[in-house]
C-alpha cells in the first residue's frame, strides 16, 4: 500500500464517531468536585515512608550500641550485627526513595498549580526523573530543591557501607567473672580404696599390693594424664577452692655425720649413705597382733630424705688406721641433713584451676588449708580389716621415692659412687674438677610432699567419680575466672556518619511536601494523568478531575497504540497516541 498517497476514507479518529469508546452516550455524568484540606489530602504513606526511614536510623543506632563490646557467640540470636544493618539500611533506603517519589509528585502538581513555565516544569520532572537531571537541573539553578532531595537521597545510600565499617570484632576480649562450679571429689576416702594388705599367719603391716581404682590413679599420674572436666561457665582459665581428701605434713631437721672413709667391716664403700629418701608407716598408735580384740590402729605416712648438701672428695683417698674412732689424718667428715615429715590424713581446702576442661592444683601444699582430721587406719592382715588407705600411699610413695647415693673408695683404684633409684640423680649438684668431685644433694621433700599432694587430690576426685554416693563428694565452689571470647566493637564514628547522612537525605525530602493542601483530589505521576491536565484529546471525554486510577476505571481494555494518525479536517498526518484500529506505524524518512 502507498503510504504517501493515503484514501480519504481512511478512518481516523477525530472523523470517527464514538463507537466502543467507553463514554459513548454517557448521561448523567456530573464530574468530580474540586476538595481540599490539610487532612482530607494528607500525603499519609510519604510521611509515614520517612518516618519510617527515621526508624531504620534509630534501629541501627540500637544494633550497633546494644552489641557493642557483647560476646559473638551469645548476641543476637546467632545472627551477626552486619546482618541486621544491612536488612535496615535496604529497608531504610526504600522508604526513603518512596517518601522522596511522593515529595516529587506534590512538588510538580504544587508548581503546576501554581504556574510557571513549560520548561519549569520539565525541570520539576527531570529531578525526580534521575540523579543525572537531578544534577543537570541543580547548575542551572532550576527546581533547585527537587534537585537537591533528589541528590541527597541518592547519597543517603552510603549509610550502608558506613554502618557495616562501624562494627567489626575483636579476638579472645578477656572478661573477668564469676559463677558457681560442681565439682566431684571425696572428703574422705573409702577405707579399703588404696591398697590390700596380704594374709598370712604371722603378724604383719606391710602392704602386698594396689587396689585397682588406685591403680588406675597411678597410673594416670605417672603419665601425667590431665583430670576432666565438664566445661564450666566461670571462663577459661577458672580458679576457686575446694574440699577435698588429702595429707597434712608435720615435718622436722635432724642432722648427721658422713664419712667419706670406709670401715674395714664395711670395704669398698662408706659406712652411711650420702643421700637416701624412703616412704614409710608412721604409727599413731602400736599394732596389735593378729586375733587381738583391740581396734586396728591409725597410722600416716612418713617421708624421710638426708642428704649431704656440699662435699668434695679426692682420688687419692686413704683408709685411716682407727677404723673406730675415724681420726687418721686422711678421714673426711660431711654433715648431713635429715628431713623427716610425717603426712597424715585430712580435709584439706585445695585451691584449684580449670582450664582447658581440665582440672589442676594451683601452687604447693603451703597454699593448701587444712581444714579437719581424719584416723587413717593402719596396715594390717587382720582378717578383720584387709584393706587400707595410707598402706597404698606408702606403698606408691616407696617406689616412687626410694633411691640413695653411697660412695665407693677404691684404694690403688679410682674411687666412685653409686646411685640407686631416680631421686639421687634428680637432685644431685655433683660436679668434677681436676682430680677431685664437688657438689652435694638439693632438699627434695617439697617435691616428695607435693607428688603425694597431688596423688591424694586425684585419688579423691576419682573416687567421688566411681561412687556419687560418698558423702559431701559433689560439691559446688564460687568461681572467678577469666573469659575469652570474641567481641563485637563499634567504632561511633562511622556509626554517626551513617546516622548523618540517612536523616540528611530525610531533612531534604521535607520541603517537597509544602502545599499538599491545596490539592482539590490524589496527584501522581502517570503519564495519563499528566496528558489529561493537557487536555489530550484521546481523554477529553474523560472526567477532567479524575486520579490516575479513576482514569484507568473509566478507559477500561481500550487499546491504543503510537504512530501516524491522520486528522480528517485538513488531512494532516502527525504522530501521537490513536486508536489501535486506525494508527499505522512511523514511516521511514517521512517528515512529520
Amino acid at each position: 500500500m502507498d503510504r504517501k498517497a493515503l484514501p480519504t476514507h481512511v478512518t481516523t479518529f477525530e472523523s470517527t464517531p464514538l463507537n466502543g469508546h467507553p463514554y459513548e452516550n454517557r448521561e448523567g455524568d456530573q464530574g468530580l468536585p474540586w476538595r481540599t484540606g490539610v487532612w482530607r489530602r494528607f500525603p499519609l504513606l510519604g510521611v509515614c515512608a520517612l518516618l519510617g526511614n527515621l526508624l531504620c536510623i534509630g534501629l541501627a543506632i540500637f544494633v550497633l550500641e546494644s552489641s557493642n563490646g557483647q560476646a559473638t557467640a551469645t548476641w543476637g540470636d546467632g545472627f551477626q550485627p552486619s546482618i541486621y544493618l544491612a536488612i535496615l539500611n535496604v529497608a531504610g533506603n526504600l522508604l526513603l526513595a518512596f517518601s522522596l517519589a511522593q515529595g516529587l509528585t506534590i512538588s510538580f502538581w504544587q508548581k503546576a498549580l501554581n504556574g510557571g513555565t513549560l520548561s519549569e516544569l520539565q525541570y520539576y520532572w527531570n529531578a525526580g526523573d534521575s540523579v543525572w537531571g537531578a544534577i543537570r537541573g541543580s547548575f542551572k539553578w532550576r527546581a533547585k530543591i527537587n534537585a537537591f532531595a533528589c541528590i541527597a537521597v541518592s547519597l543517603s545510600v552510603i549509610r550502608g557501607p558506613l554502618n557495616q565499617q562501624a562494627t567489626s570484632v575483636v579476638l579472645n576480649t578477656q572478661m573477668q567473672m564469676q559463677s558457681s562450679v560442681s565439682i566431684p571429689i571425696a572428703q574422705q576416702l573409702p577405707s579399703n580404696y588404696t591398697g590390700i594388705t596380704p594374709f598370712d599367719r604371722g603378724f604383719g603391716t606391710a602392704t602386698g599390693s594396689l587396689t585397682v581404682p588406685f591403680a588406675n590413679v597411678m597410673k594416670q599420674y605417672s603419665t601425667r594424664q590431665g583430670i576432666s572436666m565438664p566445661r564450666s561457665s566461670c571462663g577459661d582459665p577458672c580458679v576457686f577452692t575446694i574440699k577435698g581428701f588429702g595429707f597434712v605434713p608435720n615435718c622436722t631437721f635432724s642432722s648427721g655425720n658422713f664419712s667419706m672413709m670406709p670401715s674395714k667391716a664395711n670395704a669398698g664403700n662408706s659406712d652411711n649413705p650420702a643421700f637416701t629418701t624412703s616412704a614409710s608407716i608412721f604409727p599413731f598408735g602400736n599394732p596389735k597382733p593378729l586375733g587381738s580384740s583391740q581396734n586396728p590402729y591409725f597410722a600416716g605416712l612418713q617421708l624421710q630424705a638426708l642428704y649431704v648438701d656440699n662435699f668434695t672428695t679426692s682420688y687419692s683417698v686413704t683408709r685411716p688406721k682407727n677404723d673406730t674412732l675415724r681420726a687418721g689424718s686422711n678421714d673426711t667428715y660431711y654433715t648431713s641433713t635429715i628431713h623427716t615429715c610425717v603426712l597424715s590424713g585430712g580435709v584439706i581446702l585445695y585451691p584449684v584451676r580449670i582450664s582447658n576442661l581440665e582440672i589442676t592444683l594451683r601452687g604447693s601444699y603451703h597454699d593448701d588449708v587444712f581444714v579437719s582430721p581424719i584416723d587413717l587406719r593402719g596396715p594390717t592382715n587382720n582378717f578383720d580389716h584387709p584393706n587400707t588407705v595410707v598402706g597404698g600411699f606408702q606403698y606408691a610413695a616407696d617406689y616412687l621415692f626410694k633411691s640413695s647415693a653411697y660412695y665407693h673408695q677404691g684404694g690403688a683404684t679410682p674411687s666412685s659412687w653409686e646411685f640407686n633409684g631416680s631421686m639421687a640423680n634428680q637432685y644431685t649438684k655433683r660436679g668434677e674438677t681436676g682430680g677431685s668431685w664437688t657438689g652435694g644433694w638439693s632438699d627434695p621433700m617439697d617435691d616428695m610432699i607435693n607428688s603425694m599432694r597431688e596423688i591424694a587430690f586425684r585419688a579423691a576426685i576419682q573416687a567421688a567419680t566411681d561412687n556419687s554416693s560418698l558423702p559431701d563428694s559433689n560439691q559446688t565452689s564460687l568461681a572467678a575466672g577469666t573469659l575469652l571470647y570474641n567481641t563485637y566493637t563499634t567504632d561511633r564514628g562511622y556509626m554517626i556518619a551513617g546516622a548523618v547522612v540517612g536523616i540528611f537525605g530525610a531533612l531534604s525530602v521535607l520541603p517537597l511536601y509544602r502545599g499538599w493542601s491545596q490539592f482539590g483530589r490524589k496527584f501522581s505521576m502517570s503519564p495519563l494523568e499528566i496528558a489529561k491536565a493537557f487536555d489530550a484529546p484521546l481523554l477529553r471525554e474523560v472526567d477532567c478531575n479524575s486520579s490516575s486510577k479513576r482514569l484507568l476505571q473509566q478507559l477500561p481494555g481500550w487499546r491504543i497504540k503510537y504512530g501516524e494518525v491522520h486528522q480528517a479536517a485538513d488531512e494532516k498526518v502527525r504522530l501521537a497516541f490513536g486508536d489501535m484500529r486506525t494508527v499505522l506505524p512511523p514511516m521511514e524518512r517521512r517528515i512529520y
